[in-house]
């Protein structure tokens, strides 16, 4: 891969290389995005993030991005949806910098903040919330991705505090055991937010990617909805957009 960029910060050291048409952005050698402009998909762990938006209302217009990184989820949203005031929350000023100049996330739809996200939402508005919140808050030790932010009840309670009655929350997990446990410490409140619960995951990934929602979300819903755009469809057909869904019980 050729190295378009290189810098050593205070974050550690950060790189964008590229193959061909794609782009990568490392930290420490943890790959925090990966994106090609021609493609539908990402092929990797964000096209887990980004699909739940397909079951969004057609009048839904505001997503939340915590974590952005180099903004592979927000530019698939611009491509594939009508959220039209996406949100990225990030406390990397190098990843803004750089989701912006290699990564083409200068879109008017498209506000960057540099900011903690426990911070920002703690000072946020509860209104206008948000149709679409996604929690893709991680780090990386001895160059393992993990999440950086506890998924306990009261971080819960704090992302639905900005979510619309019948909005989506999506939160990315390392391990099925982490999701479990996360579940397992939420007990009836999950119950009392939402109606349903996916599991998305990737073949070449341990993630494990949760959608929270109405009684409507289910993994039918997830498949007709690929099915019914011809770009999503062939790229499944290819094996560019792959995924595999569970419903939970909430």
């Amino acid at each position: 891969m050729a190295l378009l960029w290189a810098q050593a910060t205070a974050e550690g050291r950060i790189e964008v290389r590229s193959a061909g048409r794609t782009r990568r952005l490392y930290q420490d050698g943890v790959c925090h995005t990966q994106y090609h402009p021609g493609r539908a998909a990402t092929g990797s762990v964000w096209d887990l993030m980004w699909l739940p938006a397909l079951l969004l209302p057609a009048d839904a217009r505001r997503a939340l991005m915590l974590g952005v990184g180099g903004g592979a989820v927000m530019r698939m949203w611009l491509r594939h949806t009508a959220l039209d005031e996406i949100v990225g929350i990030e406390r990397s000023a190098v990843h803004l910098e750089l989701a912006r100049r290699f990564f083409d996330l200068d879109d008017p739809r498209v506000t960057l903040h540099r900011a903690d996200a426990l911070a920002w939402l703690a000072r946020a508005p509860a209104e206008p919330a948000f149709d679409l919140i996604v929690d893709d808050l991680f780090g990386a030790r001895d160059r393992t991705p993990e999440r950086t932010i506890f998924f306990d009840r009261p971080w819960f309670e704090r992302l639905c505090a900005h979510l619309t009655p019948h909005g989506l929350l999506v939160v990315n997990f390392d391990t099925a055991a982490a999701l479990r446990g996360a579940r397992q410490r939420l007990g009836p409140a999950l119950t009392k937010r939402f109606g349903a619960v996916l599991s998305l995951t990737h073949p070449v990934c341990e993630n494990r990617v949760a959608v929270f929602g109405p009684a409507t979300l289910t993994a039918t819903a997830m498949r007709e909805a690929v099915a019914a755009r011809p770009e999503l469809a062939a790229a499944a057909a290819t094996g560019e957009l792959r995924f595999n869904l569970r419903s939970l019980q909430p």
